[in-house]
């Protein structure tokens, strides 16, 4: 077999995901096709996966980096309706055979599959990866065998896959590594069993948009004295004692504590995002998400929150995220297509 293949007129891109336990697609008997623009979308079950086959790329490169609009696509239907989802994000190559028909038999011996109706075979590849082949080519897929729960609805999901890839068609949105992050951790929390790794991880997606912010100036004008006189210190000592490690760990906590504490990180992100959007709960969602905060310390130090104050934590730090990401989203979008 070879990597390589005759050139084609079209390509189809195939992204195979899974769906958090929690959120369900009626089981889907029959693919679900609809047109996008240029492109069709295919959606099929294979268990363990979904499986999106798009077809109407006029080359190999743009169904590859097709997948970024893919992604951002999914991560809107994840914000709007918490389809989380897990899907490799690396492509596999296709291993195309020189004799399709002969390929067919070894495959099916290989791997115990049935031949019967099939014919040829132009290639293989891993089912549990992206893929691209020329859409004429037929690829058989070899896929894992561990099963999933999927009770969703298929037309919102189209719905907002489209509303997504219409509103952030730009694949250069992804370049925002701290924002593709905070997606990241935000879809992860779905996936977490606990109420505790929820809310932490709903925290650490907050922190990572957060930005450094200086203390006022008469603070930093103490902090500034204590290390000098930290400075002075040290050189009574040799660089090898204890003495010395110390004071060298208490100089760079102190500096440290220029930068604004990350309960007010969070209060100020939340606030000028919200406020960036108009909305007139800025001012008390900021709040909440220093009481959130402080709920986070709580159960990170303590190790235990109140099942009531956890399970309001969660669900109000859930719903900051939400907003607070979209409107992130949303303002990145607008940075890359303006310039």
């Amino acid at each position: 077999m070879s990597t390589e293949s005759s050139s084609e007129s079209k390509y189809t891109l195939r992204f195979p995901f899974q769906i958090v336990p929690e959120r369900k697609i009626p089981k889907i008997d029959k693919p679900v096709t609809q047109k996008y623009g240029k492109l069709t979308f295919l959606l099929k079950q294979d268990d363990p996966f979904y499986i999106f086959e798009i077809e109407g790329f006029h080359s190999e490169k743009a169904a590859r980096e097709y997948l970024n609009n893919l992604w951002i696509g999914l991560m809107w239907v994840m914000l709007n309706n918490g389809m989380a989802f897990n899907a490799n994000m690396v492509f596999d190559t296709v291993v195309y055979s020189e004799d399709p028909y002969k390929a067919a038999e070894n495959i099916a011996k290989n791997f115990g599959l049935s031949n019967k109706g099939r014919g040829k075979v132009d290639g293989l590849a891993n089912g549990n990866m992206p893929i691209v082949y020329p859409s004429g080519k037929i690829v058989r897929k070899i896929t894992g065998t561990a099963t999933v729960t999927t009770g969703l609805n298929i037309h919102q999901v189209y719905r907002l896959l489209f509303e997504g890839l219409s509103s952030f068609n730009d694949s250069e949105i992804i370049i925002d590594r701290k924002l593709k992050t905070a997606l990241e951790l935000f879809n992860a929390h779905f996936y977490e069993e606990s109420s505790n790794a929820k809310l932490l991880t709903l925290i650490m997606a907050l922190e990572t948009l957060t930005t450094n912010q200086v203390k006022h100036k008469v603070a930093i004008d103490f902090i500034d004295q204590w290390c000098s006189q930290v400075v002075q210190q040290k050189e009574q000592f040799k660089s090898d004692t204890d003495e010395y490690e110390a004071l060298e760990s208490l100089e760079r906590e102190l500096l440290v504590r220029k930068e604004t504490s990350l309960r007010r990180k969070i209060r100020t992100l939340v606030y000028k995002t919200l406020s960036l959007d108009r909305n007139p709960d800025a001012s008390r969602f900021a709040q909440r998400s220093v009481k959130i905060y402080d709920s986070r310390s709580t159960l990170v130090h303590n190790g235990h929150l109140p099942p009531t104050e956890l399970q309001q934590a969660l669900s109000e730090a859930k719903e900051i995220t939400e907003m607070v990401l979209k409107i992130k989203l949303r303002e990145a979008y607008t940075k890359v297509k303006h310039g």
